[in-house]
């Protein structure tokens, strides 16, 4: 019988070492909601999805990444509320953005330093994701979810694992399309983002803490230097699905 696993847990938890366990395994298709977001953003500051992917440098700002880099008034429009505070400021940048002209209440170095400030991969599609395509004027709240549900309603012999479940809105919609969600729990990093966020005072974005405490049907631990045993619990897990569906 098809088995549809929503994957939930925080960045570098070990969700898509899970997923590949199953996919390599029991042959489950990997899909994720950020499959097309990541496709999107690429397409829109002309670069490719491996670059936005690049753990390495996911956390680091990039010039390539600037604002005035992308081809989407819609996302600098949207953006730019991120980047700065001041209203005067957003509009002057939208404006120079759109027109190339300057406007004389703000200064030039001001407005072209907003929109030519190096952003990260991760500010960029979070932003993309969430306050562009979920919760502005120029997306709406299932956007992503229509994504997954088109590409599962295509296949429907095939189990499947949705490896970056993040929203209250996703986890619903796993459950609604009869699958089940399992978070990873990874002690070590769970520990060390609490104290990066001590140290900085900045708060995680709500695509990392919106589902901390939301009910799942199992739970993996993934403990440093144990991927053995975390292997071995998927599928062991994967197994009982089968039966209990049985």
């Amino acid at each position: 019988m098809r088995q549809i696993i929503g994957m939930l847990g925080a960045r570098g938890s070990g969700k898509d070492t899970c997923a590949a366990v199953l996919v390599n395994e029991l042959g489950f298709i990997r899909i994720g909601f950020a499959d097309t977001l990541y496709q999107e953003a690429a397409d829109a500051f002309r670069t490719t999805v491996e670059y936005l992917g690049n753990r390495k440098s996911k956390e680091l700002p990039q010039t390539p990444l600037a604002l005035s880099r992308c081809v989407s008034v819609h996302f600098v429009e949207i953006a730019l509320k991120s980047a700065t505070r001041d209203r005067s400021l957003r509009d002057a940048a939208l404006h120079y953005f759109k027109t190339g002209e300057l406007t004389p209440h703000v200064s030039a170095r001001r407005t072209r330093g907003v929109l030519k400030a190096a952003r990260s991969p991760r500010w960029t599609l979070q932003l993309w994701g969430t306050e562009f395509r979920r919760k502005s004027k120029y997306g709406y709240d299932s956007y992503w979810l229509d994504q997954v549900r088109a590409a599962v309603n295509a296949q429907p012999g095939k189990c499947f694992v949705i490896t970056d479940v993040r929203f209250k809105n996703e986890a619903f919609f796993v459950v609604s399309i009869g699958g089940v969600l399992h978070r990873v729990r990874r002690p070590a990093l769970e520990a060390r983002d609490a104290a990066e966020r001590k140290v900085t005072g900045l708060a995680a974005h709500p695509s990392e803490t919106e589902l901390l405490d939301h009910p799942v049907d199992f739970e993996f631990l993934n403990e440093e230097g144990q991927l053995a045993q975390l292997r071995l619990d998927v599928l062991q897990q994967a197994g009982f699905l089968e039966k209990k569906a049985a």
